[in-house]
């Protein structure tokens, strides 16, 4: 499965108040004849913003996005797992992602909590 661009907004009384914005999505689930499943899912990018009132406007974004990063090339989040369907064992789980920055403002958080 792959999905360019995924958007999903929480809208509060009419105002849109979060989003959430996803791209290069992509999920593969294979089963093998053995009974063993594995799971490779991966995601490009991903950002959070708010639309309160505040001096930063992204509450979560990747770091390093300049030319010269060796992070830009890099998949944002990935991960991949293996585990038997019969018993439930997971064999193996690997989750890499990238540096990425959060903005913190308590006034922000305040009026999304309200």
């Amino acid at each position: 499965l792959g999905v360019p661009v995924l958007s999903v907004a929480w809208v509060h009384r009419s105002i849109e108040v979060l989003a959430a914005r996803v791209r290069g999505v992509d999920v593969r689930l294979m089963k093998e004849h053995g009974g063993d499943s594995e799971l490779d899912a991966s995601v490009q990018h991903f950002q959070v913003d708010h639309f309160t009132e505040g001096e930063l406007p992204v509450v979560l974004n990747r770091r390093f996005l300049h030319i010269n990063s060796r992070w830009l090339g890099k998949k944002a989040f990935n991960l991949k797992a293996k585990w038997v369907s019969a018993s439930h064992i997971i064999r193996n789980l690997q989750v890499d992602m990238v540096p990425y920055w959060v903005n913190l403002e308590i006034g922000v958080l305040i009026r999304l909590w309200d």
